[in-house]
């Protein structure tokens, strides 16, 4: 007897390598992002075939602007024209488009595109596609833990809740090796 597979109902994707993914093909670091908005696009097609509930695609951290400033310009510039593009499908597939982070820091253009794809998507019922945008862990725990406390009127600050980490004794992670998978399976 064949064991049924079991489809996940959210699905987290890091789009993480495609500077490297180009670089590594004698491209431009752009061009990866680019070819990475292909792969989600794809992804998306085949989740709504498969009836996945979400997915999450986190594009651009807090920490991706420490990139340089033409990168980051092209990541928003390559951002903007898949939003323009990509609307109508979302809207023929029910495909519901939320943000997760803080986007009140991204151009203002950009920011009204994002609005605006939200709005004409707001009431489709079918796949819901979460990009997270200026997004870090710590800044929406300590988003959350604030307002939480805002009724007693006191914030915690990056430090004192950077002191509360299981990480407090070990120097901040640059980098996350996944080659492990080969050897490990």
């Amino acid at each position: 007897m064949k064991k049924q597979l079991t489809i996940p109902k959210h699905i987290g994707i890091i789009l993480d390598g495609n500077g490297r993914w180009a670089k590594k093909r004698k491209k431009e670091r752009l061009f990866g992002h680019k070819m990475g908005v292909v792969a989600v696009k794809k992804t998306i097609k085949r989740a709504v075939e498969l009836n996945i509930k979400a997915i999450s695609v986190y594009a651009f951290s807090t920490e991706n602007w420490k990139r340089s400033c033409e990168e980051v310009e092209g990541i928003f510039k390559i951002l903007e024209s898949s939003l323009i593009e990509f609307t109508s499908d979302l809207k023929e597939n029910n495909i519901k488009f939320i943000t997760m982070g803080d986007i009140s820091k991204l151009p203002k253009n950009l920011q009204e595109k994002i609005e605006k794809v939200i709005e004409e998507t707001r009431n489709c019922t079918g796949l819901i596609f979460n990009v997270a945008l200026n997004y870090g862990g710590q800044d929406e725990i300590l988003m959350a833990v604030n307002r939480c406390i805002e009724k007693y009127d006191k914030k915690i600050s990056k430090e004192e809740f950077e002191k509360e980490l299981y990480t407090k004794s070990l120097p901040p992670l640059d980098i996350i090796i996944n080659k492990w998978r080969k050897k490990a399976f």
